[in-house]
Parts: structure tokens; C-alpha cells; sequence
């Protein structure tokens, strides 16, 4: 049974994919447009990342990887053919060679390993994979699958649904769907409480899209209100999870340059508002809290190596990179248990440990 309904209540059961042949595809002509600043190398990306996968086991977390699920879908159910199909139709190709060549593949993990990584260079690859918090997010026991903001990342979503639709554990119902109309991403949407959720308006969610899904979720009770977050539409700041996250149920992290400009808006059955008090208290009055601790990152290159970008998988326990030393001694100073992993190669993608989880179960 899948059930989110926080971002700090403890995390039981999680979605990673560990990087895989989709990040060998980019070179220093291609690497902006697939939205990354540097050139990762693999090897030391999978064992980043491997590392990151043993402290949420370690901890009682149960992982489960992207490409697995597929493989279980396409075993599980007669939908290899509509599959490929499917993926081919999103990816605009319209070879026949290519469908038969993939249709001839006959293990199924195979066959989802090259859609991912481009099939020996005849298809696009789809590399920002292993930012699985981006594509889908569980509210409730429902599920939101999105239209994201750019083509390189929007094919993203073919598994998402695939997922949700075929696989057992999964057939959630969509309150949001990759066909609707406004582009929205999984990192601008923060679970606060068992009826409220905060949504950045971003470089990569509209307030369009943030009313669209708040009102689907309203209309079955999941939520009664949503916190439109307002942020610079620019790369340093493209998700509300790279300038604001929570660590425990009353203490939560925000860039300083943000929290200095912030432009908050309430959405609720009434419609949508702008609301005029302090973040810290917006979140007292949605939260049914008296007080609560709002730590500052000041320093920008921090920021820009997702110091804010942090997983709660327990109420004051966190994993965070290592390399923002000084935001992890605040972390520390403010009672959290601090599990650090290596970033020199993942953070080349511009994303944290926040970026690369998605919660499947957390503790109700």
C-alpha cells in the first residue's frame, strides 16, 4: 500500500535508480541541453550513489529501483508490444527497424536498460533518470505523474505510468496526468501535513499547474489547502526542494537570497490568495504549531551544491553531501543526525539526496 503524507515521518519504502548507460551519452556539445553543467563520470556516480542506497538500507529503508519495476511490469503483463509502441510514439520515431529490433529483445530488464539509455545511440537517452523525486510523487494513497517543464526530461514520465498503471503495488489513482495541461515537476511539490502540501511556482511549475493539482486533491479530501511558493525562475534555484526542505516536523531549511523575496499564496476551496504574513508564521498557522526553527544558508555556492537539498528519513535524521560543510554543521547544531555521501559526480546533474528519492511508504 502506497501512503506519503510528510516529508519527515519515517521513510519505509523508496524508488532510486541507480545511474546507469543513459549518463554515457553526454558529451561537452550535448551535456546543457540534457541539463547538466559537467560531465559525470559513471563509474564513480554508481558508487556515490551505491553509498547512498546503503545508508537508506542501514536505516531501515526499503529500496526499490526503477528499472526493476519495469522489468516486473512487462513480466507481469502482456504489454511489451504497446510498450515499445508507446515509446517510440513520445520519442517522435517513427522507424520500424528500431520497433522490430527492440521488440526482438527478449529480456525484458534488457529492453528497459537501452529505452533508457538510447539504444546504441538510435534514440534519445533520458539521463536525469536517476532524479527519481522529479516525475511522480505519492500524496496520500494517490499518485501525481507529470507533464515536465523540458523535452529531454518529459519522456521521463512513460514509466511512471506504466508503473502505477500495470504493477501490483502500485494502480494509484492520477491526480495528475503527463497529458494535462500545465507543466509541473516533483521537486516543487513538498508534503507539509496530513492537509496541506506546499507547491513551488518555479522555472519549472506553473501557478496554473500548482491550482490544477491542489484542486484535484481537494475535490476527494486528500488535502484542504495548498502554499504557493514563489522562486526565481532560474537554474540555481530550479525546484523549491533546492532552496527549501524540512528536516523534522517543526525545523526546516531555506536559502537565505529566497527566504529575503519570498512571495507566498494561499490556494484552498475559496480560490487563490496572497498571503502577506512571514513564512514562519504561514507555516505555524498551516501546520497547527506554536513555533518552529527556520535555519538560513547563506552562502550561495552551498546552495548551488544542494546544501538544501536535504532527505528527512526520520524526524531529525537527514542524509545530506558531504561537500557543504558548513550548512551540515548547522544540520548538526540544530539536533539533527547527519549521514553525509559523497557528490563529486551526482551533484554534476544539479540535484541532492532530496532530488534523487522518491517516497513510496512513510510511516502514517
Amino acid at each position: 500500500m502506497l501512503y506519503v503524507k510528510s516529508e519527515v515521518s519515517t521513510l519505509k519504502k523508496v524508488l532510486l535508480h541507480r545511474p546507469g548507460e543513459e549518463l554515457g551519452i553526454l558529451n561537452e556539445d550535448n551535456m546543457q541541453d540534457y541539463l547538466f553543467d559537467e560531465l559525470p563520470d559513471l563509474a564513480v556516480a554508481r558508487k556515490e550513489h551505491d553509498f547512498f542506497a546503503k545508508i537508506l538500507k542501514d536505516n531501515g529503508v526499503e529500496t526499490v529501483y526503477l528499472p526493476d519495476l519495469m522489468e516486473e511490469v512487462l513480466n507481469k503483463n502482456d504489454i511489451k508490444d504497446a510498450f515499445i509502441k508507446d515509446f517510440l510514439r513520445r520519442q517522435d520515431c517513427h522507424d520500424e527497424g528500431i520497433y522490430n529490433d527492440l521488440l526482438k529483445i527478449r529480456d525484458n530488464k534488457e529492453l528497459i536498460i537501452k529505452t533508457m539509455s538510447g539504444f546504441d545511440g538510435r534514440l534519445k537517452a533520458i539521463p536525469n533518470l536517476y532524479f527519481t523525486r522529479d516525475t511522480f510523487t505519492i500524496i496520500g494513497e494517490g499518485i501525481a505523474i507529470y507533464n515536465m517543464h523540458t523535452d529531454v526530461r518529459r519522456r521521463e514520465g512513460i514509466y511512471g505510468e506504466y508503473i502505477n498503471r500495470y504493477h501490483p503495488d502500485f494502480k494509484a489513482k492520477e491526480y495528475y496526468r503527463i497529458d494535462m495541461p500545465y507543466q509541473i515537476e516533483g521537486g516543487d511539490v513538498l508534503l507539509l501535513s496530513d492537509d496541506c502540501i506546499a507547491i513551488g511556482v518555479s522555472e519549472r511549475t506553473s501557478l496554473d499547474a500548482a491550482v490544477l493539482l491542489a484542486g484535484n486533491l481537494m475535490k476527494d479530501g486528500i488535502i484542504k489547502k495548498a502554499l504557493a511558493v514563489e522562486i526565481p525562475s532560474r537554474r540555481a534555484c530550479m525546484h523549491l526542494d533546492t532552496v527549501f526542505t524540512r528536516f523534522s516536523f517543526s525545523k526546516f531549511v531555506i536559502y537565505d537570497e529566497i527566504y529575503r523575496n519570498l512571495k507566498l499564496k494561499l490556494i484552498d476551496e475559496n480560490g487563490v490568495r496572497d498571503i502577506n504574513e512571514s513564512l514562519e508564521k504561514t507555516l505555524c498557522d498551516l501546520l497547527g504549531i506554536e513555533d518552529l526553527l527556520l535555519l538560513k544558508c547563506s552562502d550561495p555556492r552551498e546552495q548551488w551544491n544542494d546544501a538544501c537539498n536535504s532527505l528527512c528519513i526520520a524526524p531529525d535524521k537527514i542524509i545530506v553531501y558531504d561537500i557543504n560543510e558548513e550548512m551540515n554543521r548547522k544540520y548538526t547544531q540544530a539536533g539533527a543526525a547527519v549521514f553525509t555521501i559523497p557528490s563529486k559526480e551526482l551533484i554534476k546533474g544539479r540535484g541532492g539526496p532530496h532530488c534523487m528519492s522518491m517516497p513510496l511508504i512513510r510511516k502514517k
